[in-house]
């Protein structure tokens, strides 16, 4: 149903690939199972890698309204992975 190899197949079963977005919504379907079961380990992977990343992000310099929205982005991001990773909401 997912029109892939049997190499393709086998490799999602054993953990070597993970499923496109299209891949995963199509067997969220398939397995009547809701899209967040499925795509949940995907999402821990972002966490992580963003949360890896952002001690080295650029520092913004300028005071224009951006650079403020950004910093405010960056820093919500920064506490929400704290809480997600660490079961600590990040506060002191």
């Amino acid at each position: 149903m997912l029109e892939l190899s049997d190499e393709e197949v086998a490799a999602l079963e054993s953990g070597e690939r993970l499923p496109s977005l299209l891949e995963t919504c199509k067997l969220s379907l398939v397995y009547n199972r809701s899209f967040e079961s499925l795509y949940g380990a995907i999402r821990k992977t972002a966490k992580q890698e963003l949360f890896e990343q952002m001690p080295s992000l650029p520092s913004e310099t300028s005071n224009k309204a951006s650079s403020f929205n950004r910093d405010n982005s960056f820093k919500r991001l920064h506490g929400q992975l704290i809480g997600d990773l660490t079961g600590n909401d990040g506060r002191s």
